[in-house]
């Protein structure tokens, strides 16, 4: 249930801090966000009142989201110019995977400046809207994907192994129909429009050799040696932010007949989740938001995105010794807290540390396998697929060095408000490295977690 919002106040915390970070009058625009709200939708023969409009319980870091009760299956996005969406490129995922892309458009650029009068009719863009008053407010209406995000489901207790595995082999279906699914689309190193990260890797690498700690040189050396063929691969349409806040799921029978091509049911694999009665639903990946940091990158890459299947990332919490205890008594080890955060804040969070479930190397030896058998029964050539070798063993084996690059482009660069500058580093980034330690295998995947 949630409590009656007005636009008269600052909301939740989130949409303060949103406001903030862009210096701008919490109260003063978020009541001008709901008012271009209500007085674009009434154009539409509905009537939007104030008690029709909720906050999204889980604000992102980069925007403000409101969902409309008369409009159930749309979303209503803010976001300032920095953090903008590329119609083109969504509109190009929507091509490429489907139902797994929300339907996105460019509705209004909201003017938030105190002498704005925000009169309707002098906002309206186009798709390439060109007028961007500043201080200034992309509106995006969005359809909204139903079902519960990952961090959402990995916070209930009836999430188990057969359920963890269920979602692996979904992602497997993912990565390979952003191979597959699109024959049509640029393809190769020299044809794709390259983004910001596509155009730099080399220049990444060369910056976090130098930079990140010494026991990441070996694995820096290596990607760096294999760059020329991991950029041979396919390049294909990357998510460039998948954390479990903006991983959509949703549940079907195992007997049903499905549409989604993520759905486990649509597996290649005729293996069936262990220990899993068949009437049971089983989680499938039903969406994914937030692609505006999506670019074309080298196929792999975007495996970055297994390990949020394979564990969790989990709040620290330092136990806090009273003064008047006897000094000589140990203190108790740190204990991890048993909640995954998601508020849509930094990711991972300050004073966190990621924990891997107890089968993850089971997992993920499950999501190779899926993701093998879903190109081998695709038909692809290998010699047409990549270049520079002749065997499915060699391919496969530049595609997990793609993977490798996926995890330190994005856990080897801060993101720090989207400027991807900057190499992470110790006593600042120290969440980033524990994680480059842990998913690059330099800590034995570290600590485990019990079902």
């Amino acid at each position: 249930m949630f409590r009656q919002q007005t636009p008269n106040g600052t909301g939740n915390k989130d949409t303060s801090d949103f406001f903030s970070r862009l210096g701008l009058p919490t109260i003063e625009v978020r009541k001008l966000c709901w008012d271009l709200i209500k007085t674009h939708y009434s154009n539409e023969d509905i009537k939007i009142n104030d008690h029709d409009i909720r906050e999204a319980p889980n604000q992102g870091f980069c925007s403000y989201t409101l969902f409309l009760d008369p409009r159930p299956d749309t979303i209503v996005q803010f976001r300032s110019l920095t953090h903008k969406l590329d119609l083109d490129i969504i509109n190009a995922a929507r091509e490429i995977y489907g139902e797994l892309v929300a339907v996105t458009e460019l509705i209004r650029c909201l003017d938030s400046s105190p002498t704005s009068t925000n009169s309707p009719q002098n906002h309206d863009l186009g798709h390439h809207g060109k007028r961007t008053p500043d201080p200034s407010l992309l509106v995006y209406s969005q359809s909204r994907i139903q079902g519960m995000s990952l961090a959402e489901f990995y916070n209930t207790p009836q999430c188990q192994y057969h359920d963890r595995e269920s979602l692996v082999k979904s992602f497997a279906g993912i990565i390979s129909r952003g191979l597959l699914a699109s024959p049509h689309h640029p393809r190769h190193s020299h044809a794709v429009p390259k983004g910001r990260v596509g155009s730099t890797i080399r220049h990444r690498l060369e910056m976090m050799q130098r930079e990140l700690p010494i026991r990441f040189r070996p694995t820096v050396d290596k990607t760096l040696e294999a760059l020329p063929k991991i950029e041979a691969l396919p390049w294909v349409l990357t998510h460039g932010d998948l954390v479990p806040s903006n991983v959509i799921i949703d549940f079907c029978s195992s007997k049903q007949q499905h549409r989604y091509s993520s759905c486990n049911n649509c597996s290649s694999s005729s293996q069936q989740p262990t220990n899993k009665n068949n009437d049971d639903p089983l989680p499938f990946i039903r969406g994914l938001i937030d692609w505006a940091e999506a670019e074309y990158l080298p196929f792999g890459v975007g495996i970055y995105g297994l390990e949020e299947f394979l564990g969790v990332q989990l709040p620290i919490i330092i136990p806090v010794v009273n003064e008047t205890d006897d000094p000589t008594t140990t203190p108790p080890p740190p204990k991890t807290a048993s909640k995954l955060d998601t508020n849509g804040k930094k990711y991972p969070p300050p004073a966190s540390k990621f924990t891997y479930f107890s089968e993850a190397e089971t997992l993920r030896s499950l999501f190779w396998t899926e993701l093998e058998a879903r190109i081998r029964g695709a038909e692809i050539n290998s010699k047409a697929f990549l270049h520079t070798t002749t065997t499915d063993d060699n391919l496969l084996e530049t595609v997990r060095l793609a993977r490798t690059l996926g995890i330190l482009l994005w856990h080897g660069i801060a993101f720090d408000d989207g400027r991807l500058d900057r190499v992470v580093c110790e006593g600042i980034d120290d969440e980033e490295i524990q994680r480059l330690d842990i998913h690059l295998g330099l800590h034995e995947r570290g600590d485990r977690l019990k079902n």
